[in-house]
């Protein structure tokens, strides 16, 4: 029996941060502790104490942890430059299962899944030196697992 593990987290994480820095680096401890025990699905809840002027530290916190979630080799089809994100190439890459350690077509095996966007009709990146042909239509932008078969 496997057993997925979830986290609810309130949208006041970040509040007694000052800073972009120190909220990214906030973030960044929050995503590092979901990886170390595998948690599986992450929610991130309005508690009703956070002002007006602070509601955009919740939706900083979801973007920053989506953005570590996401492979490196998908980062930047997948999310565009923003200054909110301006710090997080200082937060060390997590050891997650969307985070696949081989890095050449040689490596890849017969039902390997994988993350990957699609850039073209026709064409996904897959994180390899080459787009991969893919006859599939599939959204731009959003990263989707594709099984090697």
């Amino acid at each position: 029996m496997k057993v997925t593990i979830k986290v609810a987290i309130p949208d006041t994480s970040l509040s007694d941060s000052t800073n972009l820095r120190q909220k990214t680096t906030k973030a960044g401890r929050i995503a590092r502790a979901l990886a170390v025990f595998r948690v599986e699905e992450v929610f991130v809840y309005k508690t009703g104490f956070l002002p007006p002027s602070k509601m955009r530290d919740a939706d900083l916190l979801v973007k920053i942890l989506r953005y570590l979630d996401t492979p490196q080799y998908l980062r930047r089809r997948v999310f565009p430059k923003s200054p909110s994100l301006q710090f997080t190439g200082t937060l060390p890459p997590l050891r997650t299962r969307s985070h696949p350690l081989q890095s050449s077509l040689a490596d890849l095996t017969e039902g390997t899944i994988r993350w990957g966007v699609q850039v073209r009709p026709n064409q996904i990146d897959l994180g390899f030196k080459k787009l991969i042909s893919y006859s599939e239509a599939v959204s731009e932008r959003d990263p989707t697992l594709f099984k090697v078969v």
